[in-house]
C-alpha cells in the first residue's frame, strides 16, 4: 500500500499559520502589558510631595488642600486638651454647709427686736451680742423715720416677732442658699442621674445631688423675703417696700459655701483618668483645607504624612499585582466566552482602551481633588467616587458587542476603580449597580436618541441606592441628618456621572463604529432609509429596487423565524443588488422595452455571463465607495455564492456542441454564504426572482416551490460553509411560504392582450424566465 505524499504547499501553509498565531499572541501580550501599565499608573493617584507638606506653617493660611492618601494616626494634642478641659468641667462643684448662718441671723433678729423695744443705745452697750448688735445697729441707722416707726409698731406685737423668727428658721431649713449662681448649671436636674453638685456636711460626709432645684442665691431669697413681708406682714403697703428689702438683706445670709479645695482634689483625680487622644484620618479625609489656618495638630499630621510618603514603591507594586490579577481574569474570560473578540485584535485593543479610559477617569477625579480643581469639602470628597462614569462602559460594550460582556466589563471597571482609591463598599455598590442598570436599559434599543434615556435610569437608581446606603450607615435620625452634606454631594456627583456617561457613550460610539467596522443597530437603521444608494437604485434600476424590497420582506420574516439577526438581513437585502445599477437593462426586472429584452441576444453567452456576474464585484466597489458598513459587504459578495448561470451555460453548450464549455466559467465567483443570515438572503433572492414567472395559486403549490428552491441550493453545496441546520431550513421554508403566499395573493392578474407578440427568449417566456432569474 502506497501512501501519497502531502501536497508540496502543506509545510509552507503550516509555517504561515504558526507564524500568524505567534504574531497574534505577541500582539495580545503587548496589549496586556500596555493595559497593565496604563491602568496601574492611573491607579496611583497624584500625591503632594513631602517638601510641599513641610512648607505649611502653624498659624498661617494653608496654601493647598491636603487629603490623607492612606489612614493616618497621630496624637491629637488639641483634642487631648479639650478632653481634659471637659473632664475638669464635668467635676461637680462642692458646697460646705454653714450651720452658723442660721445662728447669726437668729441673733441679729433678736438684736433688732431688742433695739426697737429698748432703743438703739441699748445695742451699743450689749457687749455679749456685739456682732449681731453691729448688724442690727447698721440696719436701724439706715432706716428713715417712717420705716423706724412702722418697724417698732410691728415688733411690739409678740406674735409677729415669733412669726418672723419661725419664717427665718423655715428659710434655712428648706433652702440651700449660696452667695451667687456662677457655679450652678443651667440644667436644673439630670435625666441620667448625673451628679450636678456635692454637699459636704459639718461631719465631713459628702452627699451627691442630681438636682439644682433646692439651690438658690442669697439675692433670690432676699427678694422672696421682701415680697412676703410687703404682701403678708405689711398688708400690701408699698411704702414699706424699702423696710422689707432692708430687713431681708440683714437677716438672710448664705447657708452654703463653695469649697475650692474639695473641687481641686476631684479635678486632679479626673485629669489622672484622661488618656491622650489619637487623631485619625481615614483615606481621602481632609487634613487641612486651602486658606484654613494651620493648627499644631494639623502640622503634626502633615509631618507624619511626609515621613510615610517618602517611599511609594510598595504601594505601586501592590496596585500592580491587583491590576495584573484582574486583567488576567478578564483575558481568560474573553478567551473562553468571547472568542470572536479575543481573536479580533483591533476590537480587543479598542475594548481594553475603553476599560483604560474609565480607569483614567478616576485618575482625573483624583487629580482634580489633589490640585483643588474640585471644591474640597468633607462631603464632596467622601462621595466624589460616584462621579466616575462606570455606566459609560456598560452602554458602549452593550451596543458594540453584547450585554453579557457589558455586565462583566462593568464589574471589572468597578474593581479597578476600587483599587485606585480604596473607596468604601457603599461607593462601589452604587457604581456597579448603576452601571448594570445602564446595560439593562440600552439592551434592545433601536435609536440613538434612546441612549439619552439612560440618564434618568442611572441617576434614579443611584439616588435610590445611595439613600438606602445612608439609611443603613446612619440609622438614627440625628446621624442621618448629620450626613445630609454627604448625601447632597452624592446626589450631585451621581447627576454628573449620568450626564458624563451618556455624553461619553454618544461621543465614542460613532467613532468606534467607524474605527472598528462594527455595524450597530443604529447604523443599520440609519442606512435603511433615505440613503443615496437606495435613491440611485430606485432611479436607475426601479425593477431591481422593488425586487430588493420583496427580498427584504421575505428575508426579514425568515430570519425572525429562526432567531437570526432580522434587522441585519432586512437592511442587507436592500443593498444586495446595488451593482445592477451599472448596467440595469441587462437584468430582466429592468427590461421594460423590446430593445431591452434583446440585449443578451446581441452578445455571446460568455459576455452575458460576465456582465451578470460582474454586478457582484461592482456592488462591492459601490458599497465601499459609499462607506456602507462592513457587515453589509458579505451579503453582496455571497448572495449568489457559486451558483451556476445555467441559462447562459446551456446556451453556450448549444452554440458549441463539440467544444469544451466549462461550468466553472459560468458560475458566480463566490464565496458561498458564511453565515446563516447570508444564506437567508440568498434563498430569499432566489425564491423572489423565480416566483415572478410562476403561476402559484394554492399554498401547497407555493410550499412545494419553496422546498424545491431550498433543495436545489442545498444539493448545489451553497450551504456547506455556514451552520444552517435541517431544522432551520424547515422553519425557513414555512416562513417563506407564508410570506410568499401573502405577496402573491396581493398580485392582481390582468387579462392578457392577444395583440402583443412575445418573442422567444424574453422575460415572459416561461422556459427562459425561471432559469434566468434564478441566476440573476
Amino acid at each position: 500500500m502506497t501512501v501519497s505524499p502531502p501536497p508540496p504547499d502543506m509545510p509552507a501553509a503550516r509555517v504561515k499559520k504558526g507564524f500568524d498565531n505567534t504574531r497574534q499572541t505577541f500582539i495580545r501580550v503587548l496589549l496586556f502589558i500596555a493595559a497593565l501599565l496604563l491602568i496601574t499608573l492611573g491607579s496611583v493617584p497624584p500625591r503632594p510631595s513631602p517638601e510641599r507638606l513641610l512648607n505649611e506653617e502653624v498659624g498661617e493660611p494653608a496654601s493647598r488642600t491636603v487629603l490623607a492618601p492612606f489612614p493616618l494616626k497621630i496624637i491629637d494634642q488639641q483634642e487631648t486638651d479639650r478632653v481634659r478641659t471637659e473632664a475638669r468641667e464635668k467635676v461637680p462643684p462642692t458646697y460646705a454647709r454653714r450651720t452658723e448662718a442660721f445662728d447669726q441671723s437668729h441673733q441679729t433678729w433678736r438684736a433688732i427686736v431688742h433695739g426697737c423695744l429698748e432703743g438703739e443705745r441699748s445695742l451699743s452697750s450689749a457687749d455679749h451680742i456685739l456682732p449681731a448688735s453691729e448688724s442690727a445697729l447698721r440696719f436701724m441707722k439706715d432706716l428713715n423715720r417712717a420705716d423706724t416707726d412702722l418697724l417698732k409698731k410691728k415688733v411690739s406685737d409678740p406674735a409677729w416677732r415669733e412669726a418672723i423668727q419661725a419664717k427665718l428658721a423655715r428659710t434655712y431649713q428648706e433652702n440651700d442658699i449660696v452667695e451667687n449662681l456662677d457655679k450652678v448649671s443651667t440644667e436644673k436636674s439630670s435625666t441620667k442621674n448625673t451628679v450636678l453638685w456635692r454637699l459636704r456636711e459639718p461631719d465631713g460626709s459628702l452627699k451627691d445631688r442630681v438636682s439644682w432645684v433646692s439651690i438658690s442665691s442669697v439675692t433670690q431669697q432676699r427678694e422672696i423675703w421682701a415680697r412676703s413681708l410687703v404682701e403678708v406682714d405689711f398688708g400690701g403697703d408699698e411704702k414699706a417696700r424699702t423696710l422689707a428689702a432692708s430687713l431681708a438683706k440683714t437677716l438672710v445670709e448664705p447657708n452654703l459655701k463653695y469649697d475650692p479645695a474639695a473641687v481641686e482634689h476631684e479635678m486632679r483625680l479626673a485629669l489622672a483618668s484622661v488618656k491622650s487622644v489619637s487623631m485619625e484620618f481615614k483615606q481621602s479625609q481632609i487634613i487641612i483645607m486651602r486658606g484654613e489656618i494651620v493648627t499644631l495638630d494639623q502640622k503634626q499630621a502633615l509631618l507624619e504624612l511626609g515621613k510615610r510618603m517618602e517611599s511609594r514603591l510598595g504601594e505601586f507594586l501592590g496596585r500592580t499585582i491587583l491590576v495584573f490579577g484582574i486583567l488576567l481574569i478578564l483575558f481568560g474570560y474573553l478567551k473562553r466566552i468571547h472568542k470572536e473578540m479575543y481573536q479580533n485584535l483591533p476590537r480587543l485593543g479598542a475594548y481594553l482602551a475603553e476599560i483604560t479610559l474609565i480607569a483614567w477617569c478616576g485618575f482625573f477625579v483624583a487629580w482634580g481633588v489633589e490640585f483643588d480643581a474640585i471644591q474640597a469639602t468633607e462631603g464632596s470628597i467622601s462621595q466624589v467616587g460616584l462621579v466616575v462614569p462606570i455606566a459609560a462602559i456598560g452602554i458602549l460594550v452593550t451596543l458594540l458587542e453584547n450585554s453579557r460582556l457589558a455586565l462583566f466589563s462593568v464589574i471589572v471597571s468597578t474593581f479597578l476603580i476600587g483599587i485606585q482609591f480604596n473607596w468604601g463598599f457603599e461607593i462601589l455598590l452604587v457604581l456597579v449597580l448603576s452601571g448594570l442598570v445602564s446595560v439593562f436599559h440600552v439592551t434592545g434599543i433601536h435609536r440613538r436618541s434612546q441612549i439619552y434615556l439612560a440618564f434618568p435610569w442611572i441617576f434614579g437608581t443611584g439616588i435610590f441606592l445611595l439613600l438606602g446606603v445612608h439609611l443603613v450607615m446612619y440609622p438614627s435620625m440625628e446621624a442621618f441628618t448629620h450626613s445630609a452634606d454627604n448625601l447632597f454631594w452624592g446626589v450631585l456627583w451621581l447627576g454628573v456621572n449620568g450626564l458624563v456617561s451618556v455624553g461619553l457613550a454618544l461621543l465614542l460610539l460613532p467613532i468606534l463604529e467607524d474605527l472598528l467596522g462594527i455595524t450597530t443597530i443604529f447604523k443599520l437603521r440609519e442606512i435603511s432609509t433615505y440613503h443615496p444608494l437606495l435613491r440611485q437604485l430606485e432611479e436607475k434600476a426601479p425593477g431591481t429596487y422593488y425586487h430588493s424590497l420583496n427580498v427584504s420582506a421575505l428575508a426579514e420574516s425568515a430570519a425572525a423565524a429562526i432567531g437570526a439577526n432580522a434587522l441585519l438581513v432586512k437592511v442587507a437585502a436592500y443593498y444586495h443588488d446595488i451593482g445592477k445599477m451599472e448596467k440595469p437593462n441587462y437584468f430582466t426586472e429592468n427590461q421594460f422595452t423590446e430593445e431591452d429584452r434583446r440585449k443578451h441576444s446581441k452578445i455571446s453567452p460568455h459576455m452575458s455571463c460576465l456582465i451578470i456576474r460582474n454586478h457582484v464585484k461592482i456592488g462591492l466597489e459601490m458599497a465601499r465607495e459609499n462607506r456602507l458598513p462592513e457587515a453589509i459587504l458579505p451579503f453582496i459578495a455571497e448572495h449568489h455564492g457559486t451558483t451556476l448561470l445555467s441559462f447562459f451555460y446551456d446556451q453556450a453548450r448549444a452554440e458549441d456542441p463539440h467544444g469544451t464549455v466549462s461550468p466553472s466559467d459560468f458560475r458566480y465567483p463566490g464565496p458561498k454564504p458564511q453565515t446563516i443570515e447570508s444564506a437567508i438572503v440568498m434563498l430569499a433572492d432566489t425564491i423572489e426572482a423565480a416566483s415572478r414567472s410562476m403561476k402559484l395559486v394554492s399554498e401547497a403549490e407555493i410550499r412545494v416551490f419553496v422546498k424545491r428552491m431550498i433543495n436545489e441550493k442545498m444539493i448545489d453545496g451553497q450551504f456547506d460553509e455556514c451552520n444552517l441546520t435541517f431544522r432551520q431550513m424547515k422553519l425557513l421554508s414555512d416562513s417563506f411560504t407564508r410570506t410568499l403566499r401573502t405577496m402573491m395573493h396581493r398580485r392582481i392578474a390582468y387579462p392578457s392582450n392577444p395583440d402583443v407578440n412575445l418573442s422567444p427568449g424574453t422575460v415572459q417566456d416561461d422556459k427562459v424566465q425561471p432559469l434566468f432569474n434564478r441566476g440573476s
